[in-house]
């Protein structure tokens, strides 16, 4: 989509289509939904809406409202009187989408800022979603090690908050900015906020290398969040993707887990043979299964979320 707000436009032009995909996924089993907030930013809408600051600030939570919403009407007509209430992720995007010069893909622009800056630049959108009422915080697609910690950072500013951070990568040991994934999440993994680091919107054929280089760095006190898209390259030219279909197998995964691709295709798997996906992405640990609005996730965050939230 060749506009600089992306999907986030549609909460000013058609908020009830953002909805009707909210009641889409959550009919399809979505246990967390994502807002429509990842190219939302004030200045964005500022800038490209001739909006003011206030009026920014309310169309970037209405698209906490809109999920709200899906959830309570979804619940008020659910027959499974078992079904968690769905959690409602706010989901933040790098400062590179707000430059549309696909910078979030490299993060060099960190290089001429300082973590004070891209904080300011944050915290807006951070305290418009949380101040909307996520359950937790979607902090997706950060090119670099110091966008990542000044991310953590800003959260503390919100002790209550929880959240993820899921980096991009451009190969099986560093992020898209050149670090090593395995020194990019020393610092996250120390903060009690944080229920999953990870990494999204990459090749699934480079997530196993990835996480393998960072399994000790880990430890055991947080979890692993992990969506990658489908395989596809960008084109700069046209501002899509290139059709290139990967599938990522869970055998290729440390620990106990089964990730589907995100496309509509049949899976294989030993004892899973011809499962469509249905266009949804699902997790399965130790019997339970959590499946995430457009994402996938590993075994730990179903129960990290669930004690994060005393959820049963």
């Amino acid at each position: 989509m060749d506009d600089p707000l992306w999907s986030a436009r549609i909460l000013q032009t058609n908020p009830q289509a953002v909805k009707t995909v909210h009641a889409r996924y959550l009919s399809s089993g979505a246990d967390v939904i994502t807002t429509a907030t990842y190219q939302a930013t004030l200045a964005g809408f500022v800038k490209y809406l001739d909006l003011k600051s206030e009026e920014a600030a309310q169309l970037l939570q209405s698209g906490v409202y809109l999920a709200k919403e899906a959830v309570a009407e979804f619940l008020s007509e659910s027959r499974n009187s078992e079904r968690r209430k769905p959690l409602i992720a706010g989901s933040i995007g790098p400062y590179g989408v707000f430059l549309h010069d696909r910078s979030e893909y490299s993060g060099n622009y960190v290089d001429s800022m300082t973590k004070e800056e891209l904080k300011a630049w944050h915290r807006p959108q951070m305290q418009s979603l949380i101040t909307a009422g996520v359950d937790l915080i979607a902090m997706e697609t950060i090119p670099s090690q110091k966008e990542g910690e000044a991310l953590v950072e800003l959260l503390r500013e919100f002790p209550n908050a929880k959240a993820w951070l899921s980096f991009s990568a451009k190969d099986g040991k560093c992020i898209s900015h050149g670090e090593n994934f395995d020194d990019a999440v020393k610092f996250p993994i120390k903060s009690d906020q944080l229920v999953a680091v990870g990494i999204n919107c990459c090749c699934p054929d480079i997530i196993s290398p990835l996480l393998m280089s960072a399994n000790k760095t880990r430890g055991t006190k947080i979890g692993w969040i992990v969506y990658p898209n489908s395989g596809e390259t960008w084109n700069p030219n046209t501002h899509g993707c290139r059709c290139g279909i990967c599938l990522l197998l869970a055998e290729d995964l440390p620990g106990s887990s089964s990730v589907f691709c995100c496309k509509d295709v049949s899976c294989e798997k030993a004892g899973r043979e011809n499962q469509s996906t249905t266009n949804l992405q699902s997790l399965h640990w130790n019997g339970k299964s959590l499946v995430l609005n457009g994402l996938v996730a590993v075994a730990e965050l179903l129960q990290l979320i669930s004690q994060s939230y005393e959820l049963p």
